[in-house]
């Protein structure tokens, strides 16, 4: 096999060039990146401690409510049916598959409705 020199000079030059763009380019771009999705983690965790303690905020203030209602009934003998009926429902959180489906279907809906839109 013959190996001239302009093929290593091809050689160095590629590796030169691929050291070059790692180090200055390739490096600052991955480190944003991972910054940002930093960022993405701890807001959704902060996000996911705010609604466990509005939750169980909800869930204190009801049973306060009810005592409350309760106390009133029965220190002024009130009829339960004049008190304010307190009914607990919990929404139903949809789960990453269902919101994953409708993500998909709202891009395909825009996909198609608004052309040329990149």
């Amino acid at each position: 096999m013959n190996i001239n020199l302009t093929f290593i000079l091809q050689t160095g030059n590629f590796l030169a060039t691929y050291w070059f763009l790692k180090k200055f380019l390739f490096a600052p771009f991955i480190a944003q990146i991972q910054q940002k999705k930093q960022k993405e983690k701890e807001l959704l965790e902060t996000i996911n401690q705010q609604k466990d303690s509005f939750e169980k905020l909800e869930i204190e203030k009801t049973t306060e409510l009810l005592s409350f209602q309760d106390h009133v009934r029965k220190t002024y003998a009130i009829p339960e049916s004049t008190l304010f009926k307190v009914v607990i429902e919990r929404p139903v959180r949809p789960n990453q598959a269902e919101i994953e489906k409708q993500v998909n279907e709202v891009c395909a809906y825009l996909s198609r409705e608004v052309p040329n839109v990149y």
